[in-house]
């Protein structure tokens, strides 16, 4: 299968991985693609209003952290993991700011909220599932499917569904989860780049699979996810 709706950035530029070698000065969308991928804090900016709090302004301290007060917006996203107004949305921002700063505390601390608050999220149904699929779980292919299928706009379930396909072995299913998406690299959190890597890799695709994977940080990796990536890390050029 062709995988040409995945894009990595690289020294300023966007490759088209899979299908060509088209390079752009800056991320543009394919012909044909039907919708861009969100998930986690691609949302961001779709937050209901109010959620964190007077003081809280979503670019300037959720994104950047202004003024050093990161670990007070850490600790405040971690709380309003247990409010169950607000909490599936809230958790989708934790998974994905603690999992790009390699705060696992505070990602369990979150999930143990959000778990207590609002178990039948999607949210923490497709992390609790994922977490499944990287540890030594099983998880019904038809679990997955139906979850990216009611949220076809979010790549976190996407991921989620084409790692649960690739351990099932059926690697070009799993190439075939994005084929009307288009996926920037640079957006995602390290453990669901491992995942693309893996599927990659998995789909014949082995450079580009070993050129992300060395992109990546095993400090921010879980011990599942640092398992899809190692044999990458270190197989000869």
């Amino acid at each position: 299968a062709e995988f040409g709706n995945f894009f990595v950035d690289h020294r300023g530029s966007t490759e088209r991985v899979g299908g060509g070698q088209d390079h752009f000065k800056t991320p543009r969308l394919g012909r044909g693609i039907h919708r861009v991928a969100q998930g986690g804090g691609a949302a961001l900016y779709a937050a209901p209003a109010g959620v964190f709090g007077p003081g809280f302004h979503r670019e300037a301290d959720i994104g950047t952290d202004a003024l050093g007060a990161s670990t007070v917006v850490d600790e405040k996203i971690a709380e309003l993991c247990g409010d169950p107004s607000v909490a599936d949305y809230v958790f989708r921002v934790a998974r994905d700011r603690f999992s790009r700063s390699g705060r696992p505390s505070l990602l369990v601390s979150s999930l143990e909220r959000v778990q207590a608050a609002s178990p039948q999220s999607p949210a923490v149904q497709d992390y609790v599932r994922y977490l499944a699929l990287t540890g030594d779980g099983e998880v019904s292919l038809e679990e997955t499917a139906a979850a990216s299928a009611a949220e076809p706009a979010n790549v976190t379930f996407r991921i989620t569904h084409a790692l649960n396909l690739l351990k099932n072995n059926q690697p070009a299913e799993a190439l075939k989860v994005f084929d009307d998406v288009i996926i920037f690299a640079n957006r995602l959190p390290p453990g669901q780049l491992a995942v693309i890597a893996a599927v990659l890799s998995a789909g014949g695709d082995a450079k580009r699979a070993r050129s992300a994977a060395a992109l990546l940080d095993p400090d921010l990796l879980l011990p599942g996810e640092y398992a899809l990536i190692l044999p990458l890390r270190t197989a000869a050029p």
